[in-house]
């Protein structure tokens, strides 16, 4: 069994400053981590072989400040031919809700498919790890 990138990259899109996502090898699954679900006296009862063991189970993914998505969405911006769909990207991501505006602007432009920053960042993120990953086809 492989973990399907969708399940990172869902994870990506939900994560907040309290809110982050774990991927637990033995159950192969990506699992919500939030500040509520720490139960630090259940881990001082741990004895350093079960630490390790936990330790080794579980995965954090990228944070959202391991991840710098105005800079991901500018380079990608920069990279376009210059004209209507670079300078309306570039637009989107001026102020608050840049990354929803950009990505409500991409369908515009046809541009779903080449935007696959967070696909690229899941695929390394799995190999850095050691995790074995599918990609579902594209519709």
């Amino acid at each position: 069994m492989t973990l399907n990138l969708t399940d990172i990259t869902e994870a990506f899109d939900l994560m907040d400053d309290d809110i982050h996502y774990i991927y637990d090898r033995q159950t192969q699954e990506v699992q919500l981590q939030g500040a509520d679900d720490l139960n630090l006296d259940e881990d001082a009862l741990l004895d350093d072989e079960d630490r390790d063991e936990a330790d080794d189970r579980y995965v954090a993914l990228p944070s959202q400040f391991d991840i710098d998505d105005y800079q991901i969405m500018a380079d990608f911006i920069a990279q376009l031919p210059a004209g209507e769909a670079q300078n309306a990207l570039d637009r989107s991501i001026q102020g608050r809700g840049a990354f929803r505006f950009f990505r409500d602007t991409l369908p515009r432009f046809d541009l779903e498919d080449t935007w696959y920053h967070y696909r690229t960042i899941a695929r390394d993120w799995c190999q850095e790890n050691n995790i074995a990953y599918h990609e579902e086809s594209a519709k």
